[in-house]
């Protein structure tokens, strides 16, 4: 199979969030922590007691990615290799889209839309057998996956900015912005809701990210052209007043995109629990 990245930048990507090749670890931790509030009484005293393991395990899938060229494809999806909006050209069913498109073709171009029903289900067998340490491993795996889904750059092929001259914007945005500001930014709970179709939410939350990338890239040149303009120099260094005014730009996308994410991912979880039977859980 063609992996995405050579072996050897896969294995600098697990140990330096400088790429950031998925949300930052702030953020995935934020989006673990906080959905334990959204989650239902007869659920919220096992997540609340497990609050802190599911937040720091909460970039495990990533850690994986350089010595498992398999999971590398369940973070992300160039879901605009399939043609133009809304994609109907894309099989939702990952058997049709295989048919159409050939495996190798999906692992290539990421599998994270058909991976989260995938995690879901492993979730829901964990919660079904009251095994204490899968509910908590599916847990904070399937966290990453749906944050991941919501980050805008994770969904296109042009996912650093490498094919608009603006390389770098993947961790520009998701996580020096973000850990910068994101301690500002505010997250409303919701109480969990059950997702009829996990497929099919999937898909919408990748189209809804899909809508967004314009907007990044977009903020992205301007702040740099201001910058140009004002210091009469190339930007030779991404300095404070890069960022500052990038989060002025699109602080707004990644507050929300990460506060949807911390609402789905507790439905998810919820999910889970009831397709489960609703079991009492294992302490």
């Amino acid at each position: 199979m063609e992996m995405r990245f050579p072996i050897i930048l896969l294995l600098f990507i697990v140990f330096s969030t400088s790429l950031g090749l998925s949300w930052g670890s702030w953020a995935h931790r934020k989006i673990n922590g906080k959905a334990v509030d959204n989650l239902p009484n007869a659920m919220k005293v096992f997540y609340e007691i497990n609050r802190e393991w599911i937040s720091e395990h909460s970039s495990d899938a990533d850690e994986v990615r350089g010595s498992n060229s398999e999971e590398e494809p369940h973070h992300y999806i160039n879901i605009d290799y399939y043609g133009v909006y809304p994609f109907e050209d894309l099989p939702h069913n990952y058997n049709d889209a295989v048919n159409k498109y050939s495996s190798d073709t999906l692992l290539k171009m990421g599998t994270i839309v058909w991976h989260i029903p995938v995690v879901l289900e492993s979730l829901t067998v964990s919660m079904r057998e009251k095994n204490k340490e899968q509910i908590l491993k599916w847990s904070a795996w399937l966290g990453h996956y749906v944050g991941d889904a919501h980050q805008p750059l994770h969904v296109v092929l042009n996912y650093n900015g490498q094919l608009t001259n603006q390389k770098g914007i993947h961790s520009r945005f998701e996580s020096i912005m973000v850990e910068r500001f994101g301690s500002g930014y505010l997250f409303p709970t919701g109480e969990a809701e059950y997702v009829q179709n996990p497929q099919e939410e999937s898909f919408r939350i990748v189209l809804e990210s899909y809508n967004l990338v314009d907007s990044i890239l977009h903020s992205d040149k301007i702040v740099q052209q201001q910058t140009v303009e004002k210091e009469m120099k190339p930007i030779t260094l991404f300095n404070d007043a890069y960022y500052s005014q990038l989060n002025k730009l699109i602080g707004s996308v990644a507050q929300s995109r990460i506060s949807q994410s911390i609402q789905r991912l507790s439905n998810f979880w919820y999910t889970a629990w009831i397709n489960a039977g609703k079991p009492e859980f294992p302490f």
